[in-house]
Order: C-alpha cells, then structure tokens, then sequence
C-alpha cells in the first residue's frame, strides 16, 4: 500500500491493489485507494489535455482577477512580448499598453457590463523591445461551480500580419489614385491648357481689331471668360499635382499652397519648421502634402476658420508634424461622412505612423501626426 501511495505522490497512477475474494475492511480500503488513483488519472489527463490547449493556441491568452490583476498566461505571450512568467504576474494589461491612459483594464469591464463576449479593436501593446504590437481584443467572463463571476479570461490576437496586409491594399489604391492624379493634370495642362490659351489669344487678337462696338464687346466678355476658365484650370491642375512637391519637397509645397490658399481664401496661415526636418521619400512626401491639404480644406469648408498652424518636427527616428485651426471644430465620435478622415489615417497608417485626433464643437481642431523615419 505504501508502495501504490509513493506512486501516485510521483504522478503515476497506473497501479492498483489487489482486491482479495473475502473482501474484508482492507479490501475495502484498497479499493478506496484504487478508485483515488482512476479519479487523480483522469483529473491529470484532463490538466494535461488542458495544458496542452492553452499553450499551442496561436493567439495570447490572459487569466485575469476582478482587479485585472494578470493570474496566468499562456506562452504565445512569453514569444510575442517578450515578458517572463514571473514578471508578467505583477502587471496588469494597462501596464502593457505603455500607457496608463486610457485604461484597458476599464474598458473591458464596461464592455462586460453586458452578458457576452465583448471585441476591444485597435489596441496596441508594447514588447520589452519597445516594439508596439496592434492586437485584437476578446474579453468574457470566467465563472465557478455556481455561476458566480471569478475572473476574465481575455483573448488577444497579434494583427500585424493583417495590418501588413491591408496597408498593401490601402497603399495599392492610393498609389493608383495619385498616379491618375498626375496623368489627369499633365492631360490638362499640356492638352486642353495649351487649346485654350490659343482659343483666347484668337479672341483676343480678334477683339483688338473688331470695329464693331457690339461685337467687340461681345468677344472682349469672351475673353475674359476664357481668362478665368484657364486660371480655374491651373488652380485643378495645382489640387491635381503641384509642381513644387515633385521639384522642391514637402515644406516648400505646402508653403505654396498656403500662399495659394491666402490668395483665394480669408484665412490666416502659419508654419514653423525645423531646420533640420527631413527630405522625405517621394511616397511619403505625397502622402503627408494630401494630409496637410485635406486638413486645410475642412478647415475652411467646415470648420469656417480664420487662422490655421502647421508645425514640423524631427528627431534621428521620428517626424512629428502639428495640424491646428481654430475653427467650429467637431465631435470626433460623430465625423460626417465627407470629412475625408477615414482617408487621412489610410494614407498615415500605411506608413506605420500615427494620428491623434483632438476636436470639440467650439474650440477648434488639431491633428498630431507621427511617422518612424524607417526608409
């Protein structure tokens, strides 16, 4: 008997007492001993079994407490954050976002204040590398024997992959838009430009030498209209593809613009620069001009402003570049459809960057935009 107790003290429970034919109070007890090692087998195999679930799921797992204090992980967290065990028992997942605002913790408890699971999207932890890692979010709660709510088991899935994929989408279609863009204006400008002006230099040389009043003043009104069909044309042509961006960079074309944009508009703009920003790739160059443009648009055309900041920053890894307007300003929760937001974080995402978005009705709006410097 000591020997079968030694056993199963080892983890084997494969073997049993014989139970005599008298069956007396021993045998009883043996028996007893026997069915403690069938109920300890299949308690471990279901462990194991478990175990085994829980650590080859390709996707992290969290056990948390009420508090979202972390209990136990599995070890897909150990490979894609680069924590040990031991240290991750002492965080909570706040303590993983790199941020303590907003908290992770908060959100998913008022998320289960209704029955079900809940998904948390666009969420990012950091690695001990510093990496930032975007990951999806599920969250539900774990009960006991009774039903009553013990702890949250949260479910995480590491979604560069799928972030990978979808800027190569996103950036497939803006290459295609800004390719269509330069043909649509080089078509315009050296096409359809170039007729009209001949047009009007005809009209013109004909009014200087039409003798009749009324005709003449019938083609000189022609004239003028041909004037400000062709500078409509040019300021397309300017939206389509300015000059400046291909021949001089992005702060010499957003200046251009900014002094386009005082020419036709009441508005007051300002640009502070370091003077050591960066000369940009020709991608990223044409994405942040379309930012900067769809901003100053909005700016005006929604948010009726009078003054309007942009600021660039460097540092050796990272550009920061500062959108403000002190205009209407908008509840960011509630954009309008032609807002043109959705495509200005498309076009920042692709590039690994990121964008905060701050506004309120009355008190303006401001854009932080941040880009790695990884080219």
């Amino acid at each position: 008997m000591v020997n079968i107790l030694s056993a199963y003290a080892t983890g084997n429970f494969n073997s049993r007492l014989k139970i005599s034919d008298r069956y007396d109070d021993l045998d009883a007890i043996a028996e007893s001993i026997n069915m403690v090692g069938q109920e300890l087998k299949a308690v471990t195999i279901s462990r194991n079994y478990f175990n085994n679930i829980f650590h080859s799921v390709s996707d992290m797992i969290f056990v948390l407490d009420r508090s979202g204090k972390i209990l136990d992980t599995n070890s897909r967290v150990y490979n894609h954050l680069g924590y040990s065990k031991e240290s991750l028992l002492t965080k909570t997942l706040d303590d993983l976002t790199g941020s303590p605002k907003p908290s992770l913790t908060k959100d998913i408890a008022k998320q289960l204040k209704q029955p079900g699971d809940k998904t948390l999207k666009d969420y990012y932890f950091k690695t001990t590398g510093g990496k930032t890692l975007p990951i999806q979010l599920s969250a539900s709660y774990l009960l006991d024997g009774q039903g009553k709510k013990n702890g949250i088991l949260v479910i995480v899935k590491d979604r560069t992959a799928q972030m990978e994929s979808e800027n190569r989408v996103i950036r497939a279609i803006i290459d295609t838009q800004e390719e269509e863009r330069k043909r649509l204006a080089k078509d315009l400008h050296d096409s359809l430009g170039q007729e009209l002006v001949g047009v009007k230099f005809a009209i013109s040389s004909m009014s200087e030498n039409c003798e009749d009043a009324r005709e003449k003043l019938f083609l000189q009104r022609s004239d003028h209209a041909l004037a400000q069909i062709i500078a409509d044309m040019r300021d397309i042509c300017f939206n389509l593809l300015p000059k400046a961006l291909e021949d001089f960079g992005l702060l010499k074309a957003v200046r251009e613009l900014c002094l386009h944009t005082r020419m036709t508009h009441k508005v007051e703009l300002k640009i502070t620069s370091d003077l050591s920003f960066p000369d940009l790739p020709q991608q990223i160059t044409v994405d942040l001009y379309r930012v900067i443009q769809e901003f100053i648009n909005n700016a005006i055309r929604h948010g009726k402003t009078t003054w309007i900041g942009i600021d660039f920053k460097s540092t050796a890894d990272r550009i920061y570049i500062s959108l403000e307007d002190k205009g209407k300003g908008f509840s960011p929760g509630k954009v309008t459809k032609g807002m043109g937001l959705q495509n200005i974080e498309s076009r920042i995402k692709s590039h690994k960057g990121e964008i905060a978005v701050h506004s309120a009705y009355g008190k303006g709006t401001n854009f932080q935009i941040t880009l790695p410097l990884t080219y």
